[in-house]
């Protein structure tokens, strides 16, 4: 019976007491305080805010452009290279030429004084070729460093070669025979009068060089007038650069 009583009480109670308090909003994060990827670095400073990666910028530690060193310790992330910094050589292909001035990356450069800066592989224009060697015509007066004037077609065809190609560089070389006085060593002046008048025809002095080479290097026999005609000349050697 006092069971039968307290139900209803009981009842009552349960329907006046106060509910459970609702729980709290989630806090509203602003934008500059906005992780999106949670990897501890805030949207505005995340250089890759969609994706966890490591401070300072917020991007995971990859190997961007392949070459094996992750981007925490590669210099150029973006350009294939070799440890320890990742950056290719300044020379790639080991030519001489640096990257920046390589214009055939991958082959190789032709060192023959032609071209020489490029970086490509080339041969040297015919027009050169012919003027390397013993020019012919150009002679001297006996004993003296004092041009003949049958010299002067010589000279100018080949200022004219010279001028067609500006990079060129060459060494004038002046030989003699073994009877010929060489006072002085006439064939070093001899060389620098055969420069000194190209440099009068529109030659940079810069392009020339020169050497007397005396009696030491002969061509042809000096027993005989014909072969000591031969070695008295003056050659033209292109300059590799």
């Amino acid at each position: 019976m006092v069971r039968l009583l307290l139900a209803p009480l009981l009842l009552a109670a349960c329907a006046v007491a106060p509910s459970a308090p609702a729980p709290a909003p989630a806090p509203v994060h602003h934008s500059a305080e906005r992780d999106f990827d949670n990897d501890g670095i805030v949207d505005p400073k995340d250089r890759c805010p969609r994706e966890p990666g490591d401070a300072p910028l917020g991007c995971p530690d990859k190997d961007f452009d392949g070459d094996g060193l992750k981007s925490s310790v590669d210099k150029c992330p973006q350009v294939a290279g070799p440890a320890p910094d990742g950056c290719p050589p300044p020379d790639a292909d080991n030519d001489g030429v640096g990257n920046a001035d390589d214009k055939c990356q991958g082959t190789f450069e032709t060192l023959n004084g032609f071209q020489d800066r490029d970086g490509c592989p080339d041969t040297v224009p015919r027009d050169l070729t012919r003027l390397t060697g013993t020019i012919k015509g150009v002679v001297f007066d006996t004993d003296t460093d004092v041009l003949k004037a049958s010299s002067k077609p010589a000279l100018e065809r080949a200022a004219t070669v010279l001028k067609r190609h500006p990079d060129v560089r060459i060494e004038i070389s002046a030989h003699n025979d073994n009877i010929s006085k060489d006072e002085g060593d006439i064939t070093a002046r001899r060389a620098e009068a055969v420069k000194q008048r190209l440099v009068e025809l529109g030659i940079e002095d810069k392009r020339l060089e020169t050497r007397g080479a005396s009696a030491n290097e002969p061509v042809d026999s000096n027993r005989t007038t014909a072969g000591r005609a031969r070695n008295r000349r003056v050659e033209f050697t292109i300059l590799v650069q």
